[in-house]
């Protein structure tokens, strides 16, 4: 890989991050201001409220940016090894813009791979959730310290983020490289 396509993927997989981050840490958040107003039993009570929908739409829309993102980033490198007049399809230096890539997003983003990632993100954010909630009630904390026990998860959180990222910005990448190669009609 070059240096340019290392660049790009580390950009996006930093945006990925960024919005991966900001969405667990809200979570985090909330439950610290339920348990300090509330309790543990009532933020466990409350778990249930951690949706897939949120997840959904920030996968939806983060995988899209970054395909689409790769997708031009790997027309202009095909166009670059090889002459214009081998492409076979003319309509490939605007096949992002056409109906048969909104057709393979949607396909894609609706797919049962997809779901399950969603499920494992937002299950894994309650199981997490659980066990300090759980172990804040069997060590008797006062509110206060069971907020705390959530504030102190940050560096959990980024690591968690950064795995999330990781993953999400291969799948965006590898999606919108093969749906170049794909379109420019090319025997690959």
């Amino acid at each position: 890989m070059t240096e340019a396509y290392n660049r790009k993927r580390n950009a996006a997989e930093g945006r990925i991050y960024t919005v991966i981050y900001r969405y667990l840490r809200d979570i985090y958040s909330k439950y610290y201001h339920i348990v300090l107003n509330g309790s543990p039993q009532v933020a466990i009570a409350r778990l249930n409220e951690i949706d897939r929908q949120s997840m959904q739409a920030i996968l939806e829309e983060v995988i899209t940016h970054e395909a689409a993102t790769f997708y031009l980033y790997e027309q202009d490198q095909l166009k670059k090894l090889i002459s214009k007049k081998d492409f076979i399809r003319t309509d490939f230096e605007t096949g992002f813009f056409s109906e048969v890539w909104r057709n393979r997003i949607r396909t894609v983003l609706r797919s049962g791979l997809l779901f399950e990632r969603i499920v494992g993100i937002t299950d894994t954010t309650k199981s997490d959730l659980t066990r300090i909630l759980v172990g804040a009630i069997n060590n008797r904390l006062t509110r206060r310290e069971s907020a705390r026990e959530i504030s102190s998860q940050t560096g959990y959180l980024r690591k968690r983020a950064l795995r999330i990222a990781r993953t999400e910005t291969t799948y965006a990448v590898s999606l919108g490289r093969d749906a170049a190669a794909n379109d420019s009609g090319l025997k690959l």
